[in-house]
């Protein structure tokens, strides 16, 4: 058996504690979509820790559409087999594409090996996604992946390819990535880049827990940081679309 990813630890965070307030503040909300950008497991994607996952937030996810992508401490095997057994796979990953009227949602999987930490799209789901926006009508599109866009050794190590992929195609208007465990807003041109906050731990003691609250059209987005574990509440961001 695993380690609980929901358990208590040594550094007294409430993994399980903060993911129930979470999804209790966002059934409340009553989303569309819900997206889980990965690291759904604490060490190595057991199935038990899918398992107790699975206990917090099956209600929300039961109702509505969800997006959910591997991260760095998750198997991939064992999520599609649990989660998601019909779930297209691109390119030999686990991708996710959900469409509304207005806009167009498109999940990657980064997962390069379980437990190593930098992530890897590969050529072909490059490739794939490639295709995939140059074949399809062009609606705004944000993209989501575990591992954010850097240069530092724990990021997405073909993401300069990505941003390339994706600079030259602007109905792309963001990407919004995980891993780094605090939430932050950045571009690259006038692409918008988007880190989302840590519900289980933070890396330092300075950082909030929480989960981001979206709003998304075909001109931008509202968001806002929704705060656990004693963390506030932020104000409402208003990001605008690139043209």
């Amino acid at each position: 058996m695993g380690l609980d990813p929901l358990a208590a630890f040594d550094s007294g965070h409430q993994p399980f504690a903060n993911a129930t307030v979470a999804a209790s503040q966002a059934q409340e909300s009553e989303p569309e979509i819900v997206c889980f950008l990965g690291d759904l497991a604490w060490g190595s994607g057991e199935d038990g820790d899918y398992g107790r996952w699975q206990q917090v937030f099956h209600p929300l996810m039961a109702a509505r559409p969800a997006v959910m992508l591997p991260g760095n401490h998750d198997r991939r095997d064992r999520m599609l087999r649990r989660f998601a057994p019909d779930a297209p796979v691109a390119a030999e990953r686990m991708v996710s594409v959900v469409e509304t009227p207005q806009l167009r949602l498109i999940g990657l999987d980064s997962l390069f090996r379980t437990d190593v930490v930098p992530g890897l799209l590969g050529e072909s789901q490059r490739r794939w996604l490639g295709e995939f926006l140059d074949t399809h009508d062009q609606r705004p599109t944000v993209i989501m992946v575990h591992h954010h866009l850097g240069d530092d050794d724990q990021a997405l190590l073909d993401g300069d390819r990505l941003l390339a992929l994706l600079q030259v195609r602007p109905q792309v208007k963001a990407v919004i990535s995980g891993h780094q465990h605090v939430f932050r807003c950045d571009t690259a041109g006038r692409l918008h880049l988007l880190a989302l906050p840590a519900i289980g731990m933070p890396f330092h003691p300075d950082e909030r827990l929480g989960w981001l609250e979206s709003s998304l059209d075909e001109r931008g987005a509202t968001l806002r940081f929704r705060g656990v574990a004693g963390a506030e509440d932020g104000a409402e961001q208003r990001l605008t679309w690139r043209p």
